[in-house]
């Protein structure tokens, strides 16, 4: 494997990383700067200003990647998540952990320029290896990030956010050093409207097939974000676990997520079929859910992690799925005469 290759597996990793590494402390944190006991809303507010910054400013860094090439923005993005989180450790500001949370979801989106970067390098016999590579490390760093958060916010409410800028500054350093640049200035050739992050929905609603699945996608992705969003504080409330807990919960829960996609979707998949795994995988999503809900202590809570790789199942199907049915429906509109014809 080629350096360049590895320092961009390792920002893979590192965005990944982030989005897990605070989470087991994220309750505590607010707790002690908002000097109360009710950050529900605090804390899901601030789950999804992370993701909202990916999404809006994912399509700016890879116009910006475009334009001025790929080695830059990634550094740049590297830089800034580092700074951001030695900010974060050092405040005392409810306000400042917000702003320094966005300023971390538009360092993340740096996501979208290392899948540019993978293309680049690659021939196209190499890509589809290379992006498994590519979600394997998301996968395991979506695993260590709360395992390790978890671990050192034992220690400190605030050391995971030093661990976080020391990871992505080393990064950044490495990548000074031996990162080359992908994109070279003859095709820099940027367009403004790939600016826009709504573009893609208007093309896909103009095809009313269509709609159906985008929105079967939209809700198992929106289901799929519920025990991440809301784990921590049931475990901390229903249990009484601990940053460490927690953390290992989330961290057992990403593993179970791994195996399914390795080693259980292809084969059940092949099995039964698309629609039979897609309608397993929400039963065994609904069954775990039920589980969670009615669970009173942390052995029953490990039924849960349990049913993960089943619950798996759902998310992962899901979305090949949709992209099977969205060609096929992409394909027969081609071929059906236009009314004006």
């Amino acid at each position: 494997m080629n350096t360049a290759l590895t320092v961009i597996l390792a920002t893979v990793m590192l965005d990944a990383i982030g989005i897990g590494l605070i989470m087991p402390i994220l309750p505590s944190l607010l707790r002690e700067l908002g000097q109360t006991s009710e950050i529900s809303a605090q804390y899901g507010l601030l789950l999804a200003l992370y993701a909202a910054m990916q999404f809006l400013f994912g399509p700016v860094m890879g116009m910006l990647s475009d334009r001025f090439g790929r080695r830059p923005v990634l550094l740049l993005a590297l830089g800034g998540a580092a700074v951001d989180y030695v900010i974060m450790a050092m405040t005392d500001h409810l306000a400042i952990l917000f702003i320094g949370r966005a300023i971390a979801g538009i360092a993340g989106a740096s996501f979208v320029v290392a899948t540019a970067y993978i293309a680049d390098i690659s021939l196209p016999d190499e890509r589809a290896r290379r992006y498994g590579l590519m979600q394997a490390c998301f996968g395991i760093g979506f695993i260590a990030g709360p395992v390790l958060g978890g671990l050192l916010g034992e220690l400190s409410l605030r050391y995971p956010f030093l661990l976080a800028a020391a990871l992505n500054g080393l990064n950044c350093l490495v990548g000074l050093f031996v990162l080359p640049e992908s994109h070279p200035p003859e095709r820099r050739r940027p367009r403004l409207s790939t600016l826009n992050p709504f573009a893609s929905f208007r093309w896909a609603l103009g095809m009313r097939t269509l709609v159906p699945l985008i929105a079967i996608f939209f809700t198992m992705h929106l289901v799929g974000q519920v025990p991440g969003s809301l784990w921590v504080i049931y475990g901390e409330d229903r249990f009484a676990w601990d940053t460490w807990m927690v953390g290992l919960s989330l961290g057992v829960f990403g593993l179970f997520h791994a195996i399914a996609q390795a080693f259980l979707t292809g084969p059940v998949t092949a099995r039964l079929g698309e629609r039979r795994t897609l309608a397993l995988g929400i039963a065994c999503d609904a069954t775990g859910f039920v589980l969670m809900a009615f669970a009173t202590q942390t052995w029953r809570c490990c039924r849960c992690w349990c049913s993960s790789p089943c619950r798996a199942w759902a998310s992962l199907r899901c979305s090949p799925w949709c992209r099977g049915r969205s060609r096929r429906t992409s394909r027969a509109s081609c071929r059906e005469p236009s009314p004006a014809s």
